[in-house]
């Protein structure tokens, strides 16, 4: 994203290389999670509760369904993997790119997926498996957990309970990164003290 944070929506498509902008994409409302077509000539946007399909070459974007987040192509670039927020429930769709008829993920399981954080690209394995933050009802944190994309359970990956995980990604040699954020408190206590010549009530 280029422009003021939280209140951009355009996208620029830069040279790793010179460090230049090659092209610009505007949108409706502001991108909160990206894919790509493993040839690189399209990309996928969440923004505005809706996927937007956008050639890198140049053209409009196209809005394709509604959604809140979609994650990395397919392991093959045959599907995409969209979010949608239906409260109380997020769901899991596979959105097919040939055309053919999309098919919701039924997860199952102790846990259900974290709200407010969408997924991304780098969030699939090759082998279907999905990074994704796991609530439950026995903790008050977020934990990293993978979704099996073929059964829909999920499973929570054992790490110190104290932080709340979100926004993972995978690296080709399989090790998970994720933004950890802690919680730290302190306890006051307040005492009356009296104005001048007024006496403390007790």
């Amino acid at each position: 994203m280029i422009g003021k944070p939280f209140a951009s929506s355009q996208l620029a498509i830069a040279s790793i290389a010179t460090g230049t902008i090659l092209r610009r994409i505007t949108v409706t409302g502001t991108p909160n999670s990206l894919s790509a077509t493993p040839d690189g000539k399209t990309i996928f946007i969440s923004s505005d509760a809706s996927i937007w399909s956008a050639p890198t070459a140049g053209g409009e974007p196209r809005k394709i369904r509604t959604g809140n987040g979609v994650a990395g192509v397919g392991p093959l670039g045959k599907y995409l993997l969209v979010q949608v927020y239906e409260h109380p429930k997020i769901r899991l769709i596979k959105f097919p790119l040939d055309g053919s008829t999309e098919r919701e993920i039924p997860l199952n399981g102790p846990y259900r997926l974290a709200p407010y954080t969408p997924i991304g690209s780098g969030n699939i394995s090759m082998d279907g498996l999905l990074l994704a933050p796991l609530a439950s009802s026995d903790s008050f944190f977020v934990s990293p957990g993978v979704v099996n994309l073929a059964t829909g359970h999920m499973m929570r990956i054992p790490v110190d309970p104290n932080f709340d995980y979100g926004f993972m990604a995978r690296s080709s040699g399989g090790q998970i990164t994720a933004v950890a954020a802690g919680l730290k408190s302190t306890l006051w206590r307040f005492q009356p003290i009296a104005a001048e010549g007024v006496p403390t009530g007790r």
